[in-house]
């Protein structure tokens, strides 16, 4: 059994090892964070998703991030890697939330569906990674 003071330095190494960037299953995962707001005002309580632009977990798994009420947000990956891929993303912006068992309806959505079912937005995360993944969201619908 390993002690506490024991561990402590293989856990140091163990994080020097790895570095920043993480890539247990072939992609590579950087920090990603940033600031969503609509109308100008922090949304606090929305779900940010990026899933890398294919479909596939070829491309990497998606990152998710809940707003806070500044409206910040950090990415964690759905492998549990801190991040997100590295490369292009469709981001999803909702507000809306749904009880897993039940089905019922836990939030409203009140963020427009050009942002989250039929998301217009796009997000390149950088090989070195972002703390300024924002997002400025307009309430109106859009005209056509």
């Amino acid at each position: 059994m390993l002690h506490f003071r024991t561990s402590l330095p293989i856990a140091a190494m163990l994080v020097a090892a790895i570095g920043c960037g993480s890539q247990q299953d072939g992609f590579t995962y950087q920090p990603v964070s940033g600031k969503v707001t609509m109308d100008g005002q922090p949304l606090a309580g929305a779900i940010v998703a990026f899933v890398p632009q294919s479909n596939t977990l070829k491309s990497g798994r998606p990152s998710t991030g809940v707003t806070d009420d500044s409206g910040t947000f950090t990415l964690m990956s759905m492998g549990g890697h801190h991040g997100a891929v590295v490369g292009e993303h469709v981001v999803s912006i909702s507000t809306k939330v749904v009880d897993n068992d039940t089905q019922d309806l836990i939030s409203e959505e009140t963020v427009p569906i050009k942002y989250n079912d039929r998301s217009e937005l796009t997000f390149t995360v950088p090989a070195s990674g972002t703390d300024t993944a924002n997002f400025d969201l307009d309430s109106k619908p859009t005209r056509r």
